[in-house]
């Protein structure tokens, strides 16, 4: 997504774009469009998860995208065959050849019937296919914000179990079912998209703040993941400068030419580490305002249940990061480097120094 903000008319126009998309596709059976409160809609930035922890990108924060936030969801009902949808894990489970999907730009909620206590892995997931093709028309692309590198579950790690109520309840009920569920309760509005429509009701704030709180904290792991990565780099090249003098002499002068132009890469590595530190701290701050928020969102609240497993395995690597023995250690580097050129420039001076006075003598 291009960027600069959006005019009211440029959010429109998007969405008339992507809901047109939807509805051309053969799967889809039905689009509602939402009616957006343009206030209330825009772009919002996310970070990708990395693999390459050198890159300059995730130091310097550069690879940010735009992510459009609707202020209400696009509702979408489906028809795939069985065997025409994905298995996760090759685990032939898809339970349904029908969904009723709520999608807001950030969040997409993914509802379906069955009679089976089980719940299946592989329900569900052609919904991003159908998704990414839709957006792939516009020149955009769907984002999957898994829990982590090695995870590729496209959903939360808790589902919920929906349940109609006959008798008016002013919100949801929600209560824990097993370690990876929890019932949600909620009355049956009218039309087709009856049921799915409360339940993006109920979820669709807290989700959208987990959402954004999710991805700064994996960009802060990822920072501080890849500033140890570098701080051990650069050791490396110390520990290896420094076993030299251990070595016999003709090896010593062999082990002094592989390593040339060592303190160059080490200065390098200096100045990405800063740059690191600086982002991780200021990551760290913005995770912090953004759990905040999140907490405002459930606090004193039952729906804090579908996040609990997803919440606490990063909330509990962030808490327990100290970087004061990284800085500590950089700056210890750093010092080392600048008096090495300090004394590399005393001596220079004086043999310098040397040879002026010598030729002086002669001149003489």
């Amino acid at each position: 997504m291009a960027e600069g903000q959006l005019s009211d008319a440029q959010k429109h126009s998007l969405l008339n774009e992507v809901c047109s998309l939807l509805d051309k596709d053969s799967r889809v059976t039905k689009v509602e469009r939402p009616d957006i409160n343009t206030q209330f809609t825009g772009k919002r930035m996310f970070y990708p998860v990395y693999v390459d922890d050198t890159s300059p990108a995730l130091m310097t924060g550069s690879d940010a995208f735009s992510v459009l936030s609707l202020s209400f969801p696009i509702l979408l009902s489906i028809h795939v065959p069985k065997k025409n949808q994905p298995q996760h894990h090759g685990v032939d489970d898809v339970p349904t050849d029908d969904y009723r999907i709520s999608w807001d730009g950030i969040s997409v909620l993914v509802l379906w019937q069955q009679d089976k206590e089980q719940l299946p892995i592989s329900g569900g997931h052609i919904v991003a296919e159908i998704l990414q093709v839709a957006l792939s028309a516009t020149g955009a692309e769907l984002y999957v914000q898994n829990c982590g590198p090695a995870c590729d579950n496209v959903f939360f790690h808790t589902d919920m179990r929906v349940h109609v109520m006959d008798e008016r309840i002013p919100s949801a009920l929600i209560s824990r079912h097993d370690e990876f569920s929890i019932d949600v309760s909620v009355n049956r509005m009218g039309g087709q998209f009856g049921l799915i429509a409360p339940v993006a009701r109920e979820f669709q704030l807290e989700i959208n703040a987990f959402s954004r709180m999710k991805n700064v904290g994996r960009r802060t792991i990822d920072i501080e993941s890849s500033a140890r990565g570098q701080l051990n780099h650069l050791l490396g090249h110390y520990y290896d400068h420094a076993s030299v003098n251990q070595l016999p002499f003709f090896q010593r002068i062999y082990k002094r030419w592989t390593i040339k132009g060592w303190r160059r890469e080490a200065r390098h590595l200096l100045a990405g580490l800063w740059l690191s530190l600086a982002n991780l701290e200021m990551l760290r701050r913005q995770w912090q305002d953004r759990r905040d928020d999140f907490r405002d969102d459930i606090a004193e609240n039952t729906r804090k249940m579908l996040f609990d497993t997803d919440y606490a395995r990063d909330a509990a690597k962030i808490d327990s990061m100290d970087s004061s023995h990284l800085e500590a250690a950089v700056e210890q580097v750093a010092n080392r480097l600048d008096n090495t050129a300090v004394v590399v420039a005393t001596i220079g001076g004086a043999l310098a120094g040397g040879l002026a006075g010598a030729l002086v003598a002669l001149i003489h």
